[in-house]
């Protein structure tokens, strides 16, 4: 009943996503066309001259490409209440992420973005419920971020998108989520995660929702180290945390909320007794044995986040996984269609996009195509125009276009155009480290969490930090896991492969971190004011952190 609801949901936007792929140019042309009317008499449409531009021809001419720094001006009067500044409708709200410059990006969100992106949450999932049935056989599991997180000068609220939708799923998903939406507003990293998973454990659950994988690895690890209390918590209706309910532990501001949560705890010693089984049977608390009827991961595949999503089989069985599509706090940019892919249709009604090609990134003037006119298997970087009031905005993305839906392109992010590391001209890119690790695991059968590539320009070298997933994992293992990794960066970059010919660069030198590195580095970052849910690995970094030293456990090198 409700899967059949669902589809029955996106149906009409559905149709008219259909119809828009049929014809990109025409599509993005009207977009742009409605968008630069609504906006002509704003301060940035009146500075630009939006009332004399018809073609797109135009809107290039009359509006450069600028990143984010080039919005903060007008971003600063929106948040002190100017009205007409950058769209003619006033935002709701506005969410934010990390800026370059150590200053938050806030991005506005106004009730024309809330309805598409509410649009494309019922066609995503009209498509999942096509392709899983039994998705909604019992409850679904989803973790995001606070819809609120502060509070603008003029009084408007700052978070996420992701706790905004949380708040206002449709009724019919709503009556099958396993949290209240009160879990994702606890401060305490890891009583967040505790009090979910003891919430959830008490369901069914036939899906996770989460956009980071990590997240997914983090929950299966906490099942482990924590399945005696989470259990007894089970079996008596209670927490479950340190024998009190809450205890004296727990900051103050968690406090109130894990009191209020009291009304969706249940006691049920049947449950407990079933995951005290799955423990005495395998040893540990797997969250596969404990969700036996898990069917779907939801998570990103994409780019860094494909690493990780690799590591979800021991812990959740062979289980189908879709990525819930390319977006950001700027926008949602694509539809996923299948599973085990990171490639969706590009949403060609609700943003106006260009692409600059990779390797002309850094030119003067360089060229810049439209939907229309990308290729497949190239990689561009990504310039787009929102309903909430970016114009011509430079993502900083590097997206790579699979092939095409109808007419439409299937993107597929890449990575951040930023990550980039350069010690003798090499130009080594994230995407680099990336692939090189998925072939030199494979190549060895070494199962890693997490790597991560450091500028060495001292000793003129790239130092390899990697957290094996296999304790047992000696040094000969590890030694032909950073020559295959060499071998592999030769292969990808023939500027590495010259230096490293020459010389100019030295061997590689891998550095086996302590088990949980990658988690406490997350935990780190999030705490200095990364977001969680938006939380990507760095594969590559120019220099060393403080943290990561102190977790060195040996040192290889292939000399």
């Amino acid at each position: 009943m409700v899967c059949g609801a669902m589809k029955a949901l996106g149906w009409r936007e559905d149709r008219r996503l259909q119809h828009a792929a049929e014809d990109p140019q025409r599509a993005q042309q009207e977009f742009l066309s409605v968008l630069l009317m609504r906006n002509r008499d704003t301060l940035f449409g009146r500075q630009h001259e939006f009332s004399r531009i018809g073609a797109i021809a135009g809107y290039c001419r009359h509006v450069p490409i600028r990143n984010y720094e080039g919005f903060r001006p007008y971003i600063d009067r929106m948040t002190h209440g100017e009205p007409g500044v950058l769209t003619a409708d006033p935002p709701l709200m506005f969410t934010s992420t990390s800026g370059t410059t150590g200053l938050p990006k806030l991005v506005p969100v106004t009730e024309a973005t809330r309805r598409e992106l509410s649009a494309v949450g019922r066609i995503w999932f009209r498509y999942l419920s096509r392709d899983h049935p039994e998705f909604f056989r019992h409850r679904i599991l989803t973790l995001v971020s606070p819809a609120v997180e502060g509070i603008t000068p003029c009084g408007l609220p700052v978070g996420t998108m992701s706790g905004l939708s949380y708040q206002r799923l449709p009724w019919l998903v709503r009556r099958m989520v396993a949290l209240p939406y009160e879990v994702m507003t606890i401060a305490d990293y890891d009583l967040r995660y505790f009090v979910a998973l003891r919430l959830a454990l008490q369901y069914s659950v036939s899906a996770l929702l989460t956009a980071n994988p990590s997240t997914l690895l983090r929950l299966a690890t906490l099942a482990e180290a924590k399945a005696e209390a989470l259990i007894r918590g089970i079996h008596d209706g209670s927490l479950g945390i340190a024998g009190t309910d809450p205890p004296a532990e727990v900051r103050q501001d968690s406090a109130h909320l894990l009191d209020e949560l009291k009304y969706a705890l249940a006691a049920d010693p049947q449950r407990a007794r079933m995951l005290e089984q799955c423990v005495r049977q395998h040893g540990r608390l797997r969250l596969k044995d404990a969700w036996p009827d898990l069917c779907l991961l939801v998570c990103w595949l994409g780019g860094s986040g494909g690493f990780q999503a690799g590591l979800l089989k021991a812990n959740y069985g062979a289980i189908p996984i879709r990525d819930p599509g390319y977006r950001a706090s700027e926008a949602t940019f694509s539809l996923t269609l299948e599973d085990g892919t990171s490639m969706g249709m590009l949403l060609l009604n609700t943003n106006f996009y260009e692409f600059i090609p990779e390797q002309a990134i850094g030119e003067t003037n360089p060229p810049v195509l439209l939907a229309h006119e990308v290729e497949a298997g190239q990689t561009y970087s990504m310039v787009v125009t929102t309903a909430s009031g970016l114009y011509r905005y430079d993502m900083n993305d590097i997206v790579r276009v699979e092939g095409f839906h109808r007419r439409a392109p299937l993107v597929a992010f890449v990575r951040k155009g930023s990550e980039m590391t350069n010690i003798t001209g090499e130009k080594l890119h994230a995407n680099h480290v990336l692939e090189a690790t998925r072939s030199a695991q494979q190549g060895v059968g070494l199962r890693l969490v997490q790597v991560r590539a450091i500028a060495n320009l001292l000793e003129s070298r790239y130092d390899v930090l990697v957290e094996s997933a296999e304790p047992g994992a000696g040094h000969g293992q590890l030694g032909s896991f950073l020559a295959a990794f060499d071998e592999a960066l030769c292969r990808l970059n023939v500027e590495y492969a010259q230096k490293r010919q020459s010389k100019r660069l030295n061997a590689p030198h891998a550095f086996l971190m302590a088990s949980g590195w990658a988690e406490a580095q997350k935990r780190l970052d999030i705490t200095a004011g990364r977001r969680e849910s938006q939380y990507k690995w760095r594969m590559i970094a120019p220099e060393w952190d403080e943290h990561s030293r102190t977790q060195i456990e040996s040192e290889i090198s292939l000399e």
